[in-house]
């Protein structure tokens, strides 16, 4: 229950400093590659690496994520709704 706890925490906190620097996020893709999901079919997947633009040097400033285009489109269909 502590883990969760300190885990929830964290998220707060990591969405808090989030907000306050709304507008100051750059969004780089660093790679992109064809990978073969279940089902065999191929889809397009993306990594990419969220930083501070003002402050990239500073611990915690910078994070990289593993997206696919499926979920690039579904997040365009819902900001366009």
């Amino acid at each position: 229950m502590e883990k969760e706890h300190g885990e929830l925490q964290q998220h707060i906190s990591r969405t808090d400093w989030w907000c306050e620097n709304l507008g100051h996020w750059r969004a780089t893709i660093t790679t992109a590659e064809a990978a073969a999901e279940e089902g065999g079919e191929t889809v397009a997947s993306y990594s990419v690496c969220v930083s501070l633009v003002e402050i990239e040097e500073m611990a915690n400033s910078r994070w990289n994520v593993q997206r696919k285009l499926t979920e690039f489109q579904m997040l365009h269909r819902k900001l366009t709704e």
